[in-house]
């Protein structure tokens, strides 16, 4: 059985939810993984987008990860109590930051790749990096065969025209939509349009809709 990485918050390969992006709440999406090795002392994690302009671009460092964990909870980077150890991203951070892909560049894929090493505790400074963290981990200490497994996520930043309801029934449609996002009512009620707009958009643009008339101007929004 071979190490197994997933992200309950979005499939593989599809698009990663704006809440996780720096456009939305930047917030480490939650991880889960099975098939661990038995000689497995600690994992580290590595997040990176090889699209980027300038080259493969790292949004996150995680080391001394537990042996006895199998996931890490949504921003296990923002809890008080501490926890594994993060090191530098390029962003220049020491902690998650989510995708943010520039604006008219196309997709960006965002790879979560999971290490296993045979040493409870691996020594690198926060300063020395993403790229560093993971270079130290897979040279001295990985477990050989099922060190590194990965889930995919994609992002896009384009502008979409988004346009005031041209009915009631919209307008509506809309309004329940955005009642589902904010968590007031069941999404499993949600029928028709509504079922397709939480999906779809934004609660800003939800709001914008639910709100607007015929006699609005159309306002361009970015995409989330």
């Amino acid at each position: 059985m071979s190490l197994h990485l997933i992200c309950p918050a979005f499939a593989e390969g599809s698009e990663i939810p704006q809440k996780f992006s720096r456009l939305g709440e930047n917030l480490l999406p939650p991880l889960k993984w099975n098939g661990a090795p038995p000689d497995a002392q600690s994992y580290v994690l590595m997040i990176e987008d090889p699209d980027a302009p300038s080259g493969t671009f790292h949004h996150c460092g995680i080391f001394n990860i537990p042996r006895d964990w199998d996931g890490l909870p949504e921003s296990v980077d923002a809890r008080p109590d501490g926890g594994p150890r993060f090191v530098e991203n390029d962003f220049g951070n020491i902690r998650y930051d989510g995708p943010q892909p520039p604006k008219g560049h196309g997709v960006h894929h965002y790879h979560f790749r999971l290490a296993a090493l045979d040493v409870p505790n691996l020594s690198v400074p926060a300063s020395a990096g993403v790229h560093a963290m993971w270079r130290e981990a897979k040279k001295t200490h990985a477990v050989t065969g099922r060190a590194d497994r990965h889930v995919r996520g994609s992002l896009s930043r384009r502008r979409r025209m988004i346009m005031p309801a041209k009915s009631g029934a919209q307008q509506k449609a809309a309004g329940a939509a955005l009642s589902a996002k904010r968590g007031d009512t069941p999404k499993s009620k949600l029928r028709g349009a509504s079922k397709s707009m939480v999906d779809s958009m934004s609660e800003k643009e939800l709001e914008k809709m639910a709100h607007s008339s015929r006699k609005d101007k159309p306002e361009h929004k970015k995409k989330d």
